[in-house]
């Protein structure tokens, strides 16, 4: 590696010290790095569950080696990914409904920014929800989260978990893929589906809506003129070719108004928040 280039690297990797609580949480992501850099290496603790301190948090988290979990972690406590929402005044004790929930970073994010809210958090990886539940609990004054084992799709059916990329990207598939592992079976279920489960009225609104469920964002919003009109704001990731064109067309189909606002923009990826007129 060109010594410049070495130097940059070096500056970054320090400059990332202030996000973490202590040293020892900074130290954890670097190894972590080196674990996914070296996959074959003979190093330890691949897969341990650690715990983690962010500078954005006052309760720690836990977090797994050789894992996507820091990423995570990153995106959401050091890069402010849900910053549009958090900024919100939801009330005191809002519906929070978080599609993809993962190892429960963006659910422990709803539970300080509202400590009040009743958070149903969807997950169809059983590690995953597992980690979500037991992140969760560092939060004992906010209410559990309802944590439901499902993947999320347009219409009710058996699918399989193509577990294939990182924990984060986990995704949903109707079969294992030509020459691919076949994953686990899970449920699939619409959204009305994930309410009843989880015991929510029928007709209480949801005053935010986390959508990150790795291309099947496209089924959801194909299909979700029963239900969009409870939504009164969503955070939702699309996976290309899905876009916010795609998107906008689905909500006005469903005969829904929501504003669109680009809160980040890659390649193939598009984060977008959808607001109400009137609720903002």
């Amino acid at each position: 590696m060109p010594i410049r280039r070495l130097i940059r690297v070096l500056g970054e990797r320090l400059s990332e010290r202030r996000r973490y609580g202590d040293v020892r949480s900074w130290l954890l992501d670097l190894y972590n790095r080196v674990l996914l850099r070296f996959p074959g290496a003979p190093l330890p603790g691949r897969g341990r569950v650690c715990r983690v301190r962010m500078a954005a948090s006052r309760e720690p988290f836990l977090a797994r080696l050789y894992s996507s979990d820091f990423s995570v972690l990153n995106e959401i406590y050091a890069c402010d990914e849900y910053a549009a929402c958090t900024r919100l005044d939801l009330g005191p004790a809002p519906l929070i409904v978080d599609l993809g929930a993962n190892a429960g970073y963006s659910v422990r994010c709803w539970q300080e920014t509202w400590p009040g809210a009743t958070v149903v958090a969807v997950e169809p990886d059983a590690a995953n929800a597992a980690l979500c539940r037991r992140n969760a609990a560092a939060m004992p004054d906010a209410p559990a989260p309802v944590v439901i084992e499902a993947c999320v799709a347009g219409r009710a059916r058996r699918v399989t978990l193509d577990k294939a990329e990182w924990e984060w990207a986990y995704s949903m598939r109707d079969d294992a893929g030509a020459g691919a592992p076949a994953g686990p079976a899970v449920d699939a279920l619409t959204l009305p589906d994930v309410l009843g489960r989880a015991g929510v009225d029928p007709a209480r609104a949801i005053d935010l809506l986390k959508c990150d469920i790795e291309g099947a964002e496209r089924e959801v919003f194909e299909h979700c003129a029963d239900w969009l009109g409870r939504v009164r704001r969503a955070v939702v990731e699309l996976h290309a070719p899905y876009d916010l064109e795609r998107l906008r067309a689905d909500v006005e189909r469903a005969g829904q108004r929501f504003d669109f606002t680009v809160c980040k923009q890659s390649a193939g990826l598009q984060v977008v928040f959808l607001s109400r007129p009137d609720a903002h």
